[in-house]
């Protein structure tokens, strides 16, 4: 908006330096490609506004992307964990289950050593007694007391070897109810390994989706932007080529001839009934949101609003002007000049002379502009005041 502006404060300027009457004179052809130049340069930034739409939703898109490329991350993270805790307890089991496997064999080989011990003690005791037989170990006795002696001692071997036999029974019984429950504890946590395992192949595979989607939107951000900047690099050329323009135009002018303009004031009506629905001066600008210098006032008025001239003068310029759309700037003489942005239709012409009330347009809202309404100007030497000061 601010090189838009730029133009229409050279061309005012050149109203500064020019002797009454004389911007009747001004070279049609000039103002022609002047007109030109900048419906090009409106076009440009027709198209810089789409690429910034674009872009805009390419942003929105990728912020959406990276939200669910950052949930599937966080689900991943947590699919690890629990990956990591089911590995954990699936080792912790094994070890308990190798540990009892050890605890049986150890058992089982104790029981063998006690059966082998007593075996080896009625061996002993056979053949201490010459026989080969229990009968014989009775027969053979020299005594009551030995035959009692040898039978208590069969008795006590047999008692212990009857309470080791339970006891590794009633161990092993319970390693078995415990064996039995570490397989079972041992299925499930290899279970829930597995399901850890496929649940984090599949997150896995899912934020390998997000990542690739996330990474084709950040290209295609990356490649609007490139437009955006291609774009600004041709808006920059063609503010080159207006400027250009606007010094010939002001320096034809600055050639032209003298005169007075005709029937020239500098008291103002204003140019539409309605209110003032933007002031002079700083302001929020109501396209951008940030702050800016307002270089005129806005009326609220309904498109198709007949526009009235504030004064009597001459149309300098009748035609589209970048940001202004459709715009009327008249020379009302002493360095004074109005304009009149965004119509919808212009009704005057370069070099015609109007009187104070003839309609010279009718409100629109082409350029920029969010709504119907009629930027009005007044500017002096080139440069803007107050408008109110003059109605």
């Amino acid at each position: 908006m601010r090189r838009r502006l730029c133009l229409v404060v050279a061309l005012a300027a050149a109203l500064a330096v020019l002797p009454l009457g004389a911007v009747a004179h001004a070279p049609a052809q000039q103002s022609s490609n002047l007109d030109q130049l900048n419906q090009q340069r409106t076009e440009a930034d027709a198209q810089e506004q789409a690429a910034r739409a674009q872009l805009a939703t390419i942003q929105g898109k990728r912020a959406q992307l990276d939200a669910a490329l950052s949930a599937v991350n966080a689900q991943v993270a947590a699919a690890t964990a629990r990956l990591a805790a089911a590995q954990a307890e699936a080792d912790r089991i094994e070890g308990l289950y190798t540990a009892l496997v050890a605890q049986v064999n150890q058992t089982q080989a104790e029981l063998d050593k006690e059966k082998a011990r007593v075996r080896a003690t009625a061996v002993l005791l056979y053949q201490d007694s010459g026989t080969n037989d229990l009968i014989g170990l009775f027969t053979s006795a020299h005594s009551i007391g030995e035959t009692v002696e040898g039978t208590n001692y069969l008795e006590h071997v047999s008692a212990l070897r009857r309470n080791d036999v339970q006891r590794v029974g009633r161990l092993r019984s319970a390693l078995a109810t415990q064996q039995a429950q570490l397989e079972t504890q041992r299925k499930a946590s290899q279970d829930a390994r597995t399901a850890a395992f496929d649940e984090k192949s599949k997150l896995d595979a899912l934020a390998a989706q997000q990542q690739q989607a996330r990474d084709a939107a950040a290209s295609q951000e990356q490649s609007e932007n490139a437009t955006i900047a291609s774009i600004r690099v041709h808006e920059a050329q063609l503010d080159s080529q207006i400027q250009a323009e606007s010094d010939a135009i002001a320096a034809s002018l600055r050639n032209a001839g003298d005169g007075p303009v005709p029937g020239g004031n500098h008291q103002f009506i204003r140019p539409v009934n309605g209110p003032i629905t933007s002031p002079y001066g700083t302001r929020i600008d109501p396209i951008t949101g940030a702050t800016s210098f307002h270089p005129g006032v806005d009326f609220g008025a309904a498109c198709g609003t007949p526009i009235k001239a504030a004064g009597s003068g001459v149309i300098f310029s009748a035609g589209w002007n970048g940001g202004y759309g459709n715009a009327t700037i008249i020379n009302h003489g002493g360095g004074i000049a109005t304009l009149y942005g965004h119509q919808s239709r212009i009704a005057v012409s370069v070099g015609q002379t109007v009187s104070q009330g003839q309609i010279i347009g009718y409100v629109g809202t082409t350029g920029y502009s969010t709504g119907c309404h009629l930027h009005w100007e007044v500017r002096v030497n080139g440069a803007t005041t107050n408008p109110l000061a003059y109605l």
